[in-house]
């Protein structure tokens, strides 16, 4: 089993489609990341974190009341960096006051709803309770640095074309090309054979679903704290815009642990498929191109705003791989009555559906029968 398991790690980090998207990726990747933090429409990292240093604090009335006067009173003819960069932070952080005033006003429509419920033991009232009391522990009264920490959880949303695409041109190809070069029926005419080349192939493809999350990781951690620094990992998500209206009160170190936590389950996920997809592929081709569709059709539909195709966008393998759509509102399934969370609801669904396609490539690789 084990000389098993490494030839077949061996036959899919020797594919050369592999070896030269990873080139592409993780040699461009980190230029481009390192060419576009050095200057943004004017705004650079190093006015940018010394405006923060000047402006970082509480995020009390009285203090955004001054600094919308001083933000009100600056010359917008300004044209050097520095005072460009320090208006734009000046926005940021009354744009933070902004949300946390929004959470605030939740909160009380919130109470004001559950008082105008006659059923205190309904489903309704148990909905409101939960986004109430997950409101109430949000800790949104200051703001700090944190360019490096936001920089780090906003990689996903490139980081998840990047997976699916290495996880398609490394996994598509490992049952179907069997099938084309003919070696499937020396497998499939061994006594036991098969069982333990489709474990030998699921192994191989854990760990390199593993290994490009992996590098991603070290790529993108590296990468942004050595252009912004680690600071900030205490601040809560509310300063990503994307979450302003999230009643989830991680802050930005919680958050990317869940969010790598669920990328990787989802990833997971994601190879199984194309392992399923590969076994009842007759070639190569074929194999690809349809996880190819599955992963990227979702993503182009998204730009449509197309109705009725809601879930079907929200719930495909690259909207769940980039995680941060189950966390910018409140979503609940109701189950038996009872709320449960849709991160929480999604990932044991899409844990069992995983399992199923685990568990029927066995059959399927069984059935297949020696021409």
């Amino acid at each position: 089993m084990r000389s098993l398991f490494k030839f077949e790690l061996y036959k899919i980090f020797t594919q050369k489609s592999v070896w030269i998207t990873f080139l592409i990726i993780f040699i461009g990747l980190p230029l481009l990341m390192m060419f576009s933090s050095s200057q943004s429409i004017g705004v650079t990292k190093e006015h940018t974190k010394a405006a923060y240093e000047k402006l970082e604090g509480d995020l009390s009335k009285e203090r955004i009341t001054k600094l919308q006067e001083e933000l009100n009173e600056m010359d917008v003819s300004s044209s050097t960096s520095e005072e460009f960069s320090y208006r734009v932070t000046l926005m940021k952080i009354i744009s933070e006051y902004d949300a946390k005033e929004r959470i605030n006003e939740k909160k009380i429509a919130l109470e004001q709803e559950m008082q105008n419920i006659s059923n205190a033991s309904g489903a309704k009232y148990e909905q409101l309770t939960l986004e109430h009391s997950m409101l109430e522990k949000i800790n949104f009264n200051e703001t700090t640095y944190s360019e490096g920490p936001l920089g780090i959880i906003a990689f996903l949303g490139v980081g998840t074309i990047f997976t699916g695409i290495l996880l398609i041109i490394g996994l598509s190809t490992i049952f179907s090309n069997e099938a084309t070069t003919g070696m499937n029926q020396i497998l499939l005419s061994s006594k036991h054979g098969r069982k333990k080349v489709t474990s030998a192939k699921l192994f191989a493809a854990v760990v390199y679903v593993t290994f490009i999350i992996g590098i991603q990781f070290i790529i993108n951690i590296g990468i942004n704290t050595m252009l912004y620094t680690s600071q900030g990992w205490s601040s809560p998500i509310h300063k990503l815009d994307i979450f302003r209206d999230s009643p989830y009160a991680f802050n930005l170190l919680e958050y990317f642990s869940v969010q790598m936590m669920l990328h990787t389950l989802f990833a997971l996920g994601f190879a199984m498929l194309i392992l399923l997809i590969s076994s009842l592929s007759k070639t190569s081709v074929k194999s690809i191109i349809i996880s190819s569709i599955l992963f990227i059709l979702p993503l182009i539909l998204s730009s449509f705003r197309i109705s009725g195709l809601e879930d079907f966008i929200r719930y495909s393998y690259y909207n769940m791989m980039k995680v941060d759509e189950f966390f910018r509102f409140f979503e609940v399934f109701h189950i038996f009555g009872t709320p449960v969370l849709e991160p929480i609801a999604a990932s044991i669904v899409f844990t069992i559906i995983s399992i199923v396609f685990t568990l029927l490539l066995y059959p399927i690789i069984n059935r297949k029968q020696v021409s």
